[in-house]
Formats: C-alpha cells, structure tokens, sequence
C-alpha cells in the first residue's frame, strides 16, 4: 500500500504535511483462483490497530483512495489498512507504513556566536563556534540544522550553509574575517516532515585579528632599566610597560622563567593581573656560577590571540674578576722613577669569563702605607694603561699602582704593581783614579782606571759610563760606554802620544736615569826614560836615539818599553865587607823622577846579593855592608832610575873582586885524656872513646861556630888534597857536631869505635862571613893488645 499523498520517508516512517487529505494506492493484491471482488479501508493507529478513528469502509472494486479531512491527530502515528476479499468470500489483509502528520516547522531555539578558545573570549580572529539549544518538533521531532556565517543576519555572504546533522554545535576555522567588523551566525531548523524553520541568527561577534601588541621585558627590578647580569643566584626581577589591547582588551597575563628564551624549567607559568607591570620571585634552585634565565611574558587577548615576550636574559655572575698583572711603566716594568717624570702604567690579564669587565679603577699610593695615596681612586672605564704627570711624590719613597677590575655585578678584584721607588737626588759622587799606565806598569796601549765610593741610596746604581779625552769632562778620545757595575775598565789597542795629558771621566748613573759626573786627575804620556843631567862616559843624552831604543822608534810613536838600560858606569868598591856605588844625577822633564832604586849582585839581572832598595832621590851614593863579601868572587851594583810614568834608566857598574880571608888553621891533636892535651897519640888501647883536642894561634873568639867530626882515611889518602877538597869521600864515624863557644876538645864514644880501625878527627871552623877552614889530626889507630911502648 503507497501513500500517495505529499510526504517525506525517513526510515520506515512517512512523514505527511497536510491533513486535508490522505490518499492511498494499492494494486499489488492477485488471486489466482478467483477475482477480487471487494476492497475495504480501515485508518487505525500504527500502535493500536484496533482503534481505527475510520473503519471497514467499503471501496467496492477501487484501488485507490482520497480521505477528505480525516479525523487524525497531527503527531500520531498511523497506518491504511486494506482487506481485499475474492469472490468464495476469502480475504487478506494489507498495511501501510506508518505516517504522522505535521503541518507545522519546529519551534525556534537560541544560537550564539562564540570563540573557540573559549567562553571567556568575546572576540574571534579566524574561527568561529556556534552554539544552539531550544529547536524542537513535537510531532516529528528536529532532523537536522543548517547554519552559515554572514554579515547581515539571516545572510550568508561569508559561508554557505553547512548541513551539521543533529549537532548542536559547529566550528569554522580559517576564516578570512575582517579585522573590527562584525558577523552573524544564521541557523535553519528541519522536521522530519521536511518543513524548515526561517532562519534564526546570533547575536553579532566582533573581529580582532591583531595580537597585543608587544611590550619590552626588562630584566631587573628598576623600571625602564634593563640588566645584563646579577650576583644573585635565586632572586629574579622583571618590569615592563603595561600590556594592553585596544580591540578586545588583553584578558589573561602569565609570565615564566626558563633557561633559554620562551622556556620555562626554571619556574612554571604564573597567572598574573593584567594591569601588572612587574615581577618578583625567588627560584627554588640555585642558578650556576655563568648561567643565563630569560623571562617570557605571555599576553592574551579577548580574541585569543597570543603575544609572547621575552627578555634578552640575565647572566648570574657571583666570583669577582681574575686579578690581572700591573706594570710600572709603559712597557718593561721599573723599579725607579726620577722625581718629576711622569708615572706610568699598564695593566692586563683581569679576566671575567661570567659578566665580563665593566670598569677600571686605580690609584697611587705609597707601599709601606697602602692608606696614604697622593693619587686616590679614579675611574678609567675600559682603559688599561695611565700615565700621571705633575704629581708630587716624596724622593726615597716606593710606590705602587693599585687597579681594582669591577665586572658587570659590581664584584671587585684589585691588583697591585712591584712598586717604584721616587729618586729625585743624583748618586754620590766617588773617586776615579788612573791605575795604568803607571811606574810598576806602565804601557802606553791601554790606560786602566779604577774607581770607587759611588753610591745612591735612593735607587741604588744602575751602571757606569766611561770616556777618555785630552780635556776636563771631555770624550774627544773615546765616547761614553757602558761597562755595567764593574768599578775598573780597561782601554785596550789604544795609541797614547808622547807628552799628552789624558783624562778618564766617568758617569754613574742611578736607576732613575740621574747621573753624577766625575773626573779623574790628569795621566801625562812619557815614552822616555829619565836622563843624566851632565853627561859622563857611556851616557847618551841623544832623545831621538834613547826613544829609538825604548819605543823602536822617534818619540811620536805609539809604543814603548818601561825599562831602558843606559850603560853608564857607576864607580863601585868593595872591601872589607863595604860596598860602596856612585852614580850621576838624572833628571826627567816630562814626568820626573819618581824613584831610585839600588841592588848588589853576584849573578846577573838576579840582585842576589842585596835586593833592591829604594834610595832618596836627592841621593847619588849609596854604600852597604855585606858580611859575605869575602867569599864572593866578584860583584857589581845596579841602579834603577824610574820617572813618574815608570819609564827607568837601568845603570850597571863594572865588576868588582873583593879579596877573601879564610879562618886561620887549627892544630888538632888525639890525645889519652884531657890531663895531657899536648901529646898527640898516634894509638891506643881504648876502645871506648877517642879525645880530640885543638888549638889556634889567633884569637879562638874571632871566629863564627866550630864544628867536629871523625871519619875513617882511606889508605894512601893525601891528607891536603883530600881533606880540604875530597875529604867527604871518607866514612864518617861520626859526622860533624857543633861545639859550644869556648869548648876546645871533644870525646866520640860509643859502639861505632871499632878495634884495629883509625880514625881522623876533622874540626871546621867558620867566620861571621860564612868562610870556612877544615883542620885534620893524624889520626889515631885503636889496638886493643898494643904494648906499652907504642901507647
């Protein structure tokens, strides 16, 4: 059975829109045995087939029908029920689907416009959330909405209309709205019996697509201040001007900590008020030594659109800067500094790996009184390097620079330099002397100068200058050099001229550049030798000839000996021990005679005799005692004249024989015993001792020492010969003694006297002069058994 009448199916339902009329239409009933002959209409109720509003109304043969005016109830659900009847009187019996009536559009609702993000948004941006509620349809309920964006209610110039189901709620996004403009959301509401509602639109919302705009986060709690670092490792601050939104006002406000920008591990997003404009708080952890935060700042507006700002971070620094070095001076450090010279410094090596170096200070103060500063602190910002010029500083004091390095936390570091000590005297001036060329040493290729009693108390000496000129003060010969602390140079490989006055002049000079100047005494040049004043025989009084001899040359030229001999004879004598020399005036234009000297030789060049001996200038004879004249064959006696520059005239006499005078000869006898000193014995029978006497016709006082001996004569021995020349060829028995003054005999005793052995007394006698005489006995034979006639 078809319902015919104007309707909607959904499912097994059919939904009708008007109840003027139902029409129906069924042709599908076949008998194959009979005909039908009779249809019958029933309009009942779908559940409640026995309530029939119409019922059994016959149709006689039609197949379709139209109900005017039925009497239904909108709502209810109905059905046609057809009995079709053949011709032996059997019937079936058929239904509809079941159909309602409404003729009405479903009731009107509310539809709101809102933001995505949230009911706490009044604005959109790109997206916009519809919301509705209140639609319904009593008889055959709410089968979906249609909904579109438009400018105008009830328009929909922005979307077109979006079917969305039963759905209460739809989205846009990506819309291109316009920024400030205003849209309307329109809905249309549809039964299930196809009849829609007109549409229904929300309340306007208004567009903002622009973010808050930006504001500057500033680390730091001073406004309008910004910081790079901080000392403190918890405490964090931030400022910033007032963030606001001039189309949907800034609704939501948060800010964070993190340890790179827009992060937040160090503290967690915190709501705060909108109107705030700074922060305060206190990390739970310790940020490290070094270590960087950022403060993101998080501003929503009405729209939900987000603006973030961040600050440009804050490093921590809690360690002072690395101390650097401080160097007096410019470039080498000093250690002195002359009075009114302007100070000096530099510095470097201060180091802050955290927050970096922010500034400079230094000043000059005294070392022992750190306290006491001619210089206080003063600022050079960056600057490593100062020099101070019109500074009052006490002479003998020491001085240091102190530099105090600040990094960017205000945390100090201070270094201090070595110190310099202020010297404003010159050293003490000292003494220089020439020590060569002089009369012990003289060479006129180098001149050698020595000084001493330099000194400076301030800043002690630093070197010595030295120069040669012809001149007081002058370096016409050789300029200033340096030669350290030494206190003697030496000029070398020089060419001294003959008759030329030299100076040595010598600049101390102290370690703060100042300077004492001294002078030594004059040195004159003299390649000569002293010269006699009157001319004697051997004497050359030639100047060209002696230079000639000294120097190998005239006197112009640059080289010389210091000893010059001038064989000149000194008259000499020599007897009885005195020696007596006489010698011609000389004299030396140039240098003068410094002095004379004399000596007494044997041998020559060797002053063996009497060495040399400084004789007065004014003197031209000399005479000397010399005890051993006697046993010296021949002498003779040298003088040495020496000028003041050490050049000498070396006068040599001619030999001269003093005669020699030995001890007179002693008489020696061997005799028995000291009773009879007068017999001499030629033998005895003692075997134990054997007695020597002697005696001398001259004084026995006159002579120097005695000394005795006792040898044992080979046979056939020329007593003369030997004894005087070889006689030490003989054995001793007893070698020689000394024997006390005035003792005149002597006893040899013990085992070395041997029987049948002879013996020969020898007695030595010596004068003052060291002249000695040997005098034998004839010697004594020892026989034990001899008879008495030889005894």
């Amino acid at each position: 059975i078809a319902i015919t009448s104007p309707n909607t199916v959904l499912g097994e339902t059919i939904y009708l829109t008007r109840k003027s009329s139902i029409c129906a239409l069924w042709n599908t009933f076949i008998d194959s045995e009979t005909r039908i002959i009779d249809y019958h209409f029933s309009l009942c109720l779908e559940h409640d087939k026995h309530n029939c509003p119409i019922s059994s109304r016959d149709l006689n043969n039609r197949t379709f029908i139209c109900i005017e005016e039925p009497p239904i109830t909108e709502g209810q659900s109905y059905i046609i029920r057809i009995t079709a009847t053949n011709q032996v009187g059997l019937s079936s019996t058929a239904d509809s689907a079941k159909f309602i009536i409404d003729t009405t559009e479903p009731d009107v609702g509310e539809i709101t416009a809102l933001n995505p993000l949230g009911d706490e948004y009044n604005f959109v941006s790109s997206a916009i959330l519809a919301r509705w509620h209140g639609f319904i349809d009593l008889e055959t309920g709410v089968s979906g909405y249609s909904l579109c964006i438009g400018t105008e209610p009830a328009l929909c110039d922005v979307t077109g209309l979006v079917s969305v189901g039963n759905a209460s709620s739809y989205t846009w996004y990506n819309l291109s709205l316009v920024h400030d403009e205003e849209y309307f959301v329109s809905l249309k509401c549809g039964n299930n019996a196809g009849l829609s509602t007109n549409f229904t639109s929300s309340q306007p919302i208004s567009v903002d697509t622009t973010a808050p705009p930006l504001s500057k986060v500033l680390d730091g709690f001073e406004e309008s201040k910004d910081i790079d670092y901080q000392q403190s490792r918890r405490h964090v601050f931030a400022t910033w001007f007032n963030v606001e939104d001039p189309e949907s006002d800034v609704i939501t406000l948060t800010w964070c900590i993190g340890s790179r920008p827009r992060s937040c591990d160090l503290k967690v997003s915190t709501l705060l008020d909108v109107s705030a404009s700074k922060m305060s708080t206190y990390l739970n952890q310790p940020i490290k030594n070094g270590g960087r935060y950022y403060v993101t700042l998080k501003a929503t507006n009405g729209a939900g659109l987000t603006s973030i700002m961040v600050s440009d971070g804050v490093i921590v620094d809690y360690t002072p800067p690395s101390a650097g070095m401080v160097i007096d001076d410019q470039d080498v450090d000093i250690d002195y500094l002359k009075d009114g010279d302007t100070v000096y410094a530099r510095w470097s090596e201060f180091e802050d790996d955290e927050s970096g170096i922010k500034s400079y200070q230094f000043a000059l103060c005294e070392k022992e009184n750190i306290t006491a500063c001619p210089t206080a602190f003063s600022d050079t910002g960056l600057q490593t390097n100062i020099s101070l010029s019109g500074t009052e500083l006490q002479s003998g004091l020491e001085y240091v620079i102190i530099v105090r390095a600040t990094n960017m936390v205000g945390l100090r570091q201070q270094a201090t330099s070595d110190g310099f000590t202020v010297d404003a005297t010159i050293p003490v001036s000292g003494r220089v002397v020439i020590v060569n060329p002089s009369p012990s040493n003289f060479d006129i290729q180098q001149i050698t100068a020595r000084w001493e009693n330099f000194m400076d108390a301030e800043s002690d000496l630093s070197q010595y200058e030295i120069c040669l000129g012809t001149s007081q003060g002058e370096c016409d010969e050789i300029d200033f050099r340096s030669v350290g602390l030494n206190t003697t140079h030496n000029f070398t490989e020089l060419k001294l001229r003959h008759q030329e006055t030299y100076y040595v002049t010598l600049k101390a000079i102290n370690n703060a550049g100042l300077s004492t100047q001294v002078t030594s005494d004059e040195i004159k040049i003299d390649v000569t030798p002293p010269q006699p004043v009157k001319e004697m025989s051997g004497i050359s009084l030639d100047l060209e000839e002696i230079c000639s001899e000294t120097s190998g040359g005239s006197c112009n030229t640059t080289s010389t000996t210091s000893e010059t001999k001038t064989h000149v004879s000194i008259e000499i004598s020599c007897s009885s021990g005195l020696v007596k020399a006489s010698w011609l005036k000389h004299e030396d234009k140039e240098s003068g005679i410094a002095k004379i000297e004399w000596c007494i030789e044997s041998v020559d060049n060797m002053c063996n005799i009497q060495p040399w001996e400084t004789v007065p200038t004014n003197l031209q004879t000399k005479s000397s005692i010399i005890h051993s004249l006697s046993t010296l064959t021949s002498i003779q006696a040298v003088v040495r004249i020496s000028n003041g520059v050490g050049n000498t005239a070396l006068l040599k006499s001619t030999l001269c024989n003093p005669v020699k005078t030995f001890p007179p000869k002693l008489d020696v006898a061997e005799v028995k015993d000291l009773n009879d000193t007068r017999t001499d014995i030629d033998y005895q029978t003692d075997t134990e001792a054997i007695i020597v006497t002697w005696s001398s016709p001259s004084n026995v006082l006159s002579y120097s020492s005695i000394q005795a001996a006792l040898t044992e004569p080979k046979e056939n021995l020329n007593v003369t010969e030997s004894l005087l020349q070889k006689w030490r060829g003989e054995p001793f028995a007893f070698e020689f003694v000394d024997i006390p003054r005035g003792k005149t005999h002597i006893r040899f005793s013990g085992d070395r006297i041997k029987p049948y052995t002879k013996y020969r007394p020898v007695v030595r006698r010596c004068d003052k002069v060291g002249l000695c005489r040997d005098s034998v006995g004839d010697g004594v034979v020892i026989v034990p058994d001899a008879p008495p006639d030889i005894q």
